[in-house]
């Protein structure tokens, strides 16, 4: 049987805008169904062809991302893979 894996209570969308060049910041927190957190998670956004591998504290960041709809993934051995869907917007205020 898996465990859960959650994202802290939701993932932290801390979008930092660069205007000039539309790019911005997703970060979260990984942790499991004990609230403990999951280090080494996989978090991936394959529409972007993108990795991030959460810290010892289940904390990961992706950076420079483009405005949109992608959906993230997030894996780690012995518990179960969970998706998402999230909006990076220049008006997320998190």
């Amino acid at each position: 049987m898996f465990k859960r894996i959650f994202i802290f209570p939701f993932i932290v969308l801390t979008c930092f805008a660069n205007a000039a060049s539309g790019q911005f910041n997703v970060s979260g927190k990984v942790i499991s169904s004990k609230l403990k957190p999951v280090a080494l998670a996989s978090v991936t956004i394959s529409s972007l062809d993108l990795s991030a591998g959460a810290n010892d504290k289940g904390e990961f960041i992706f950076q420079k991302l483009p405005a949109g709809k992608f959906t993230v993934q997030v894996s780690y051995l012995g518990f179960a893979r969970r998706s998402f869907d999230i909006e990076v917007k220049q008006d997320i205020t998190n």
